[in-house]
């Protein structure tokens, strides 16, 4: 055998090998694209026990999140004046 030849059985197990990589690395993708949509479907029935436990209505938490959302923007932090806060 010949070194091109040595060199050609070479690139040729490589480039299998790649491709056997390249096959892993999608299974792989596939397997955390699924267990992300898992882990949002828990989130949300976490969610939507959360509210049935405590009584609320989607309108309850909502109004909460909006209530939530303008008590951080009205916020002062130590070092800081209201006039900051509102940026001027």
């Amino acid at each position: 055998m010949s070194k091109l030849d040595d060199l050609e059985k070479k690139r040729n197990r490589v480039l299998a090998e790649a491709e056997k990589a390249d096959k892993q690395v999608k299974k792989y993708q596939d397997i955390v694209k699924n267990k992300r949509t898992e882990i949002k479907r828990i989130e949300t029935e976490i969610i939507a026990e959360t509210l049935v436990q405590n009584n609320l209505s989607i309108d309850d938490l909502q109004k909460l999140i909006k209530d939530g959302q303008s008590t951080i923007g009205s916020t002062v932090y130590p070092g800081q004046t209201s006039q900051q806060n509102l940026g001027e």
